[in-house]
Parts: C-alpha cells; sequence; structure tokens
C-alpha cells in the first residue's frame, strides 16, 4: 500500500550558490564611483564639447559590467528609500489605541505606479478591499501577513516599465 507524502516529503531545498567574484564587491563599488566622478567632473572642465561627444567619452568609460552594476545599485537605492516611506508611514500612524492603520492608498509609493493606476485604488471595489483590510488589522484578533508597510512591497521594489508579468495569487499550504 503507498503511503502519502505531503509536499514537505517530496521537495529538497534549494543549494546555496557560491560566490565567484574575481574582484571584491567594494573594490568594484570604487571603481564605479572613482569612474563616475571622472566622467562628471571632465563634463564641467568640457563645457564647450558637443553633447554627442560627452554621450560617446562617457560611454566608453564604463564597462557594459559596471554600468549594470550602477543601473542596478539606483534601483537598491530607489527601493529602499520606499520602503523606508512606507515604514515611516506606519511607524507615525494610528487607528486606535493599540492598533496602527495606513491606508492602503498611502502605502503605493513608487512613481510609475502611481502612474500607470491612476485613480484604481478610488474605485468601489479598491474602497471595499480597504475598509475590509482595515477592519482586520484593527480587529486584532488574527494576525495579517504581509505587514502593512510590506503590503505593496512587489510593486514598490519593481518600477513598472521593468515589469514583464504579474502574477497575482497565493498558494495555500497547510501548516
Amino acid at each position: 500500500m503507498a503511503t502519502s507524502k505531503n509536499l514537505m516529503d517530496i521537495s529538497h531545498p534549494a543549494k546555496r550558490l557560491k560566490r565567484v567574484s574575481s574582484t571584491p564587491t567594494s573594490s568594484l563599488i570604487r571603481k564605479v564611483i572613482t569612474t563616475t566622478t571622472n566622467i562628471i567632473s571632465s563634463s564641467f572642465d568640457n563645457d564647450h564639447d558637443t553633447t554627442a561627444k560627452k554621450d560617446s567619452s562617457s560611454s566608453s568609460c564604463l564597462t557594459p559590467e559596471q554600468k549594470c552594476r550602477v543601473e542596478f545599485n539606483k534601483s537598491l537605492a530607489k527601493s529602499r528609500r520606499n520602503l523606508k516611506i512606507c515604514s515611516e508611514k506606519f511607524s507615525t500612524s494610528t487607528a486606535g489605541e493599540r492598533v496602527r492603520y495606513v491606508r492602503l492608498i498611502d502605502l503605493l509609493v513608487e512613481e510609475t505606479w502611481l502612474e500607470a493606476l491612476p485613480g484604481e485604488l478610488e474605485k468601489p471595489y479598491a474602497k471595499k478591499l480597504c475598509y475590509f483590510v482595515r477592519s482586520e488589522i484593527c480587529n486584532g484578533g488574527v494576525p495579517i501577513y504581509p505587514p502593512q508597510h510590506l503590503i505593496f512591497n512587489a510593486l514598490n521594489t519593481t518600477p513598472f516599465d521593468r515589469v514583464k508579468a504579474v502574477i497575482i495569487g497565493q498558494v495555500l499550504l497547510p501548516i
């Protein structure tokens, strides 16, 4: 007779990847900062150059890996800023004596998503959802996940123009 197996029995933990890098991250960041600083200072020195000349000289100074790293660091800094904004909104909010609550509309702070979804959180279905979430949070009987400041974390972390597909759903696993 076959025995029943649950999901944890058949799944295996993911292997950790070893970090392979010829140069330490801090030295790479220093190189990028130095190169960027040199580009900026040279552009101030050469005010009479054409913009095409500036673009070609600045793009030749950075390797594709460095350009990718600069873009990644910009995105990371922006997502951290958005998380900090949401955390501050949550820490300064109150809905009652013992429960903090932030309106859902105030938790979506990424500008590109706000431009892509203008007024979406003002529609009747969204208002009904906001009211339901507020009542569940304020009742305090059952813990609500994710925490309030992380409700729109996926949207606040990734700009709209960088998204290829959005999969909405949740896998319910027995606890």
